[in-house]
């Protein structure tokens, strides 16, 4: 049998005006709505606006499905940054490269004489596998002095350059020197034992000053 208002309320069926308004909050359980029985696709756009929600009406962490909402549906300034807490996003839960650098200083008398101009010295870091190397830096040059030239290379001891550019100058003292890109194979497949190479003008023996810091940067993912 269908109920009307005037059943409940004798002044309004006998025409009489009803000042009271009926109080609608807390009409409807959600305990007693069966789960899904809403989907978002039967709600109309903006027919929930944030000003019509109570604080801490919906429980993030425990009501909401992953992917429930999609970043594609959110307008523009939708949210505003000043609303998350401090620490809310974590960084472990960003995934970006990891810029890193491997670093070591070495003096001339490091190098081992090949014999005739050139010396070579294998640093004792490594670069680790998996990494894209970018760029080598070379900073507080002294001089590779003794013959009338030095330059140098940095490679992986087959490729003598694979780590730098050109063959920068180090018999002059210097602050920094850029090395240049890498202009072999970037990507490490194995960990790598970097090689630096110096060429002197007549014999490498003739050398006998000098000191350099190499850094090369590369390129890690992160888990």
């Amino acid at each position: 049998m269908a109920l009307k208002t005037s059943d409940y309320c004798p002044a309004q069926k006998y025409g009489a005006e009803v000042d009271a308004e009926i109080n609608f909050d807390d009409a409807v359980d959600t305990d007693d709505i069966a789960d899904d029985a809403v989907t978002t696709a039967k709600i109309n756009d903006d027919a929930v606006t944030n000003d019509k929600v109570a604080d801490g009406a919906i429980d993030t962490a425990a009501k909401l499905a992953s992917n429930v909402v999609e970043t594609a549906k959110i307008k523009d300034q939708a949210i505003d940054t000043s609303k998350i807490k401090n620490n809310a996003v974590t960084d472990s839960k960003i995934s970006l490269p990891k810029i890193s650098s491997v670093q070591e200083t070495v003096t001339y008398d490091q190098f081992t004489d090949g014999g005739s101009t050139v010396g070579t010295f294998d640093l004792g870091i490594t670069l680790p596998a998996g990494v894209v190397v970018t760029r080598a830096l070379i900073n507080g040059v002294t001089g590779f002095t003794g013959d009338t030239s030095a330059v140098i290379t940095i490679g992986d001891g087959s490729t003598v350059d694979r780590y730098n550019t050109g063959t920068p100058d180090i018999f002059t003292t210097a602050v920094a020197i850029d090395a240049g890109a890498v202009s072999g194979t970037p990507f490490d497949v194995a960990a790598v034992t970097v090689t630096l190479t110096v060429t002197s003008a007549a014999d490498f023996t003739s050398v006998n000053a000098g000191e350099l810091t190499v850094t090369l940067f590369f390129d890690q993912a992160t888990n």
